[in-house]
Formats: C-alpha cells, structure tokens, sequence
C-alpha cells in the first residue's frame, strides 16, 4: 500500500529532532507582481506537512514570509508606466496604485492572502522589510560580511559562480536614489559598508551613481537571496522548507544556502532538498503569467472551487508535474478522481484516503452520495428536470441534509463551468426540428423505433428500467454501442455521444420524448 507523501517528510523531520518542542515549517514568496497559480503550490505543501506533523501527536507552526525587501526587478504587466521610476527600489518602499496600502508589497500580498483564505491556508504572516527594519538580521549581516572571503569560495566551488576579490555579500539601501537593487558594496570596516550605486550594474535599472558610507544594519542593507535563506534558518530554526525544482537542483540555491548555513552559520538546513515542487503546466508548457500561460491566483480562485483546487496543488505527489488546463473534460475528470478519494474516506475511516481527507480537508463533511459532476452538468442543462428527484433515485434513497448542500454548491459550480470551460460536446440543446437534418441509416432508424416500442409500453420509465432496457435491445440489434446510443444522441440533442441514454431519456420531459419518437415511426 502507497503511503501519503507527507509521511516520509514528517518521519525525517521528527527522526532528526525527536524532542523538539514546536517544528517550525516556512515559506517564503517576493510579492512583485500578481501571484501566478503556481506559486499556491508551496503553501499548499508546506500547511499540509504542518498538519500532518499534528496529526502525527506533535506541535507545529507554520510560517510565510513575504520578501518584500526585495528590489522591483521585473515590471508588472498591470502597473501604469510611471511606476517604473521604482525600479531597483525594494517593494515594501514603492507606493502602492491603491490608496488603502501601505506599499506595492502589501498591494500584491493582500491579492495573493485572499486566495490563502479562500483554500483554508492558516500560516502565520510575516514581511521581511520589517526584520530588517527591526534588527533581526543585524547579527546574521554582521556575520556574513566578515565571512565574505568564506561566502565567495562556497559560490564558486558549490554553484560554479566566480566573485570578484572585492565582492562583499550585502545589497545597501543608497540614501540618494532609494534603490538597492543598483548597489555594490566595496568595503567594510566591522561596522560601515562604502558601496556606489552604479548606473550599469544590472539591466533593468539605473543607479545614481553616488559613492555612500553607512551602516548595513536596521534596514539600511539586505542580504543577497541565498546568504539570506541561510541567515533565516540560523535564527528560526526551522524544520522544514521546500521550493520549485528549479531551486533544488544539484549547485542551485538549496545547495549553496545550504552550504552557507554551515561553513558560516554553523547550522544545519532544513529538511527539504530531497522534495522539490514540479511545475504546473499549460498545454504541456510551464505556466507564465508574463507570457499569459496559465492562471494567476486570483483567476484560480474565481475559476475552481477550494477542494477541486486543493486536489490539484496539494494531494497529488508535489514532484509530479501538473497539467492545468481547465478547458474539455478536465474538470470533470478531476472530479471524479476527488470523489473516488471523498467516497474512499467515507467507506473506510482507516484508510489512506481518509487520512489525506484529514490533512488537506480539515473541514469537509464526508457523505455517502455526490451526484457525478458530468452528469450534474448535463442534467442542468435539461429543462423540467427536477435534480432532487432525480439525485433520490440515483441514490437509491433521500439526501441527507449536507449531501443537499453539497448537491447545490456543486449545481452552481456546473453552470459556471459550462458558461467557461465546457466545450460543445457537452453542451445539449433539445432538438425539435425533422430527422431529415439528422444523419441516421436504416439500422438506427430502426433501433429507434424499438426503443419507441419499448418506451410507449409504459410510463413512468426510471433511469435503471430503460437503462437495462436499452442495453437489451441494443445486444438484439447487433449494432455497436456508438451506433446505437448515437442514434438517440443524435434525436435528441444531434449530438454523437452523450451521458447514459435510458437516465438521459427517463430525465426529459415525456410529451417531449414521445413527439421525438413519433418521428422514426411515422
């Protein structure tokens, strides 16, 4: 049997320090633009190894920090063009295009935060500009500065990256221009930095040119990404961080953090180089949001219900890649996989399922019935159907008050996803016009006029009764079953496929389906 992909991580983070009090789990984003869908997937992991951690009888925190002292190096594409005299600038000091916060760090992190609550995410929030400001990571500065011969070796011998002689690890906040992302450090002398910010340093800003001498302590200076991960862990403790893959590969951030973490914090990292997030695709390609591949957070929100969006992110292996595009049957299908594992959990309370239900729908009312989402969809579509009804007899008995609840949230969902995503396989119009607009041979012709036999006997047909009997009459025909059930797609809907005919016919309005069949027997 499979075990749940957080069982090994919760096993090696307990084995490494069995008698720690609270295991602490972090993850961190740079706010720089509107969040792309697959940054939910880290928080998603990393609040379902906490609650594991919990479900294993242990105290756990989970935290998120915003990298808001970064600097603005990509322009986003929703920005007006002005904004662009911020460049170099770190977030947390660039004003925000909305009144009602405080810097463009806190405008994007709030938009990202929705999203966080709408999928049930509960980590403690923290902004990094305000570490700095307070003094947090003094020490850590301190530390890495006079370590810098240290940090230079470790950049080329683990990621292969050659520093000048001169190179210092310490991004100052010029006290001219503002930016930070255009400085370069030149000298320390145990309790200054001199650093000139240089107007051709990078490509996407322009520094001032000014030659400054400051302290880099108190939010005057930032470490650079990866001694800055290594500091983090020095002073949290924590127990466990993961990344995309493109963060863990052999020489890559992880690995030289990592390696700073020792040779100059004396501490080990935190478990997660062996469990790297995949990237989520569209169409077989890696979604951008830059590039419009795919969705931002935002649009995921709007566009799939919290547990169809966890399922996606979180309970699917994190090393897998996912493919996301919503457009055919993917919905649909994804679905019925969410349901197999909802139905699994209600079954059998000691299962694996179960258990995954426990970690990633802390909330969810399990129950014995959830009518399919295909053929929700394809009922709504129907008119003179009363989806109640027809969800009793599929069940075979009444719905208990949540699986009316989960019936109707999942009908509103079905609307939308028709409106959106579905595409005109499954869209049904009731036909009315004569069978000559019809593409019918003789065989079907006369298929059809069995099943209006058959249905003429009598009324009140179920979906189950003309199920059976149309498989039987379908076996006497010798046709194949796309000739046969097409036959009735194509009188009802001029459709070649569709949901299971006897509950499609046994679903329409009978005056309906009898002037349908008048048709073949006239």
């Amino acid at each position: 049997m499979s075990r749940l992909w957080t069982t090994p991580i919760v096993e090696q983070i307990i084995a490494r320090n069995p008698d720690k009090s609270v295991y602490l789990i972090a993850d961190y984003k740079t706010p720089s633009g509107p969040a792309h869908i697959g940054s939910l997937r880290g928080p998603v992991v990393h609040q379902a190894v906490t609650r594991a951690l919990i479900r294993a009888g242990r105290s756990a925190h989970y935290l998120y920090g915003f990298d808001d002292f970064d600097p603005m190096d990509g322009f986003p594409s929703d920005l007006p063009d002005e904004w662009r005299q911020y460049m170099g600038q770190p977030l947390a000091n660039i004003p925000s295009p909305d009144p009602q916060f405080d810097n463009l760090a806190a405008y994007y992190a709030s938009s990202f935060l929705e999203v966080f609550t709408y999928l049930g995410l509960t980590p403690e929030i923290i902004y990094g500009s305000r570490w700095y400001r307070e003094g947090r990571y003094d020490q850590s500065i301190e530390r890495a500065l006079n370590h810098s011969q240290t940090i230079r070796e470790l950049y080329l011998s683990v990621s292969h990256s050659e520093k000048p002689t001169d190179w210092l690890p310490i991004h100052m906040l010029c006290p001219h221009c503002g930016k930070i992302g255009t400085t370069q450090a030149t000298a320390w002398n145990g309790k200054e930095v001199t650093f000139v910010c240089r107007p051709d340093l990078v490509t996407w800003a322009i520094g001032c040119g000014q030659v400054s001498t400051q302290s880099p302590f108190g939010g005057q200076g930032k470490l650079p990404y990866k001694v800055e991960a290594a500091a983090k862990w020095s002073f949290l403790d924590e127990d466990f961080e993961t990344a995309g893959k493109d963060h863990m590969t052999k020489g890559g951030s992880f690995d030289l953090a990592a390696a700073i973490a020792k040779a100059v914090y004396q501490i080990e990292p935190p478990i997660g180089r062996g469990f790297p997030c995949e990237f989520l695709l569209h169409q077989g390609k890696k979604m951008s949001s830059s590039k419009g591949l795919g969705h931002t957070a935002q649009q995921a929100k709007r566009d799939l219900p919290t547990e169809l969006l966890i399922y996606k992110l979180g309970v699917s292996q994190p090393n897998l890649q996912v493919e996301f595009d919503l457009t055919g049957e993917a919905i649909p299908r994804w679905f019925d996989q969410l349901d197999g594992l909802l139905k699994q959990a209600f079954v059998d309370p000691d299962s694996e399922a179960a258990e995954t239900v426990k970690i990633f729908y802390p909330g969810v009312k399990l129950v014995e019935y959830r009518m399919r989402f295909s053929q929700l969809a394809f009922l709504s579509q129907l008119p003179n159907v009363d989806l109640f009804e027809f969800a009793k007899l599929d069940k075979g008995s009444v719905l208990s008050v949540d699986e009316t609840a989960a019936l109707v949230e999942r009908l509103e969902y079905a609307k939308y996803w028709l409106a959106h995503f579905a595409d005109d396989r499954v869209r049904f119009i009731l036909q009315t016009g004569p069978l000559s607009e019809l593409s019918l041979d003789s065989a079907q012709l006369d298929f059809l006029r069995a099943v209006a036999k058959i249905y003429n006997s009598r009324s009140g047909w179920t979906g189950p009764e003309l199920h059976t009997e149309l498989h039987q009459l379908k076996a006497e025909s010798g046709l194949e079953p796309r000739q046969a059930f097409g036959a009735i797609y194509q009188l009802f809907f001029a459709k070649e496929s569709g949901p299971p005919a006897g509950w499609l016919i046994a679903a329409l309005e009978p005056a309906y389906v009898a002037t349908r069949l008048a048709l073949v027997q006239a």
